[in-house]
């Protein structure tokens, strides 16, 4: 569903690095408890730059 959110506002498709799988799912259980996107996001916007270098 993000993805197509991304795509339906002209911006890349998100993809996971299997290297930050582990991280990702770490910060999405914070995420689902605290209630707070702010890191969830900063990691998502950082695997999105990382895919234009």
């Amino acid at each position: 569903m993000m993805n197509g959110i991304l795509m339906s506002a002209g911006i890349d498709a998100l993809s996971i690095p299997t290297n930050k799988a582990q991280l990702f799912n770490e910060k999405m259980v914070r995420f689902y408890l605290d209630k707070d996107a702010t890191e969830m996001m900063d990691f998502l916007v950082n695997c999105h730059l990382d895919t234009k270098n």
